[in-house]
């Protein structure tokens, strides 16, 4: 459970990351409007680029989404496990008790 959470607070980290590069993806996003609404003489170079671009942006966030579901359910996993050694823990030293008793 320990080394999931340790994995989610870096995954954090990228998170944050990705979100400072989408303000960057924005901004080269308008320029490439901007070129593209001029008549820019690479019109065509700038929009293969631009279509480039989004299409990695939208996979690597997709992979990013998928990867921190993929964290959440390790953890709940986890947490399952220990809940249920814990109470398993505790039924065995009923069980043992009550056979003491008798």
């Amino acid at each position: 459970l320990a080394e999931c959470q340790k994995l989610v607070t870096e995954f954090d980290q990228v998170v944050r990351e990705l979100a400072s590069a989408g303000e960057r993806i924005a901004a080269v996003r308008r320029t490439q409007e901007e070129l593209l609404r001029s008549g820019h003489p690479f019109g065509v170079s700038i929009k293969a680029k631009g279509t480039d671009l989004q299409h990695l942006w939208s996979r690597v966030n997709e992979v990013a989404n998928e990867r921190q579901q993929a964290l959440q359910g390790a953890i709940q996993v986890h947490k399952f496990d220990q809940d249920a050694d814990e109470t398993l823990g505790w039924l065995e030293e009923k069980e043992a008790h009550q056979v003491a008793l008798e």
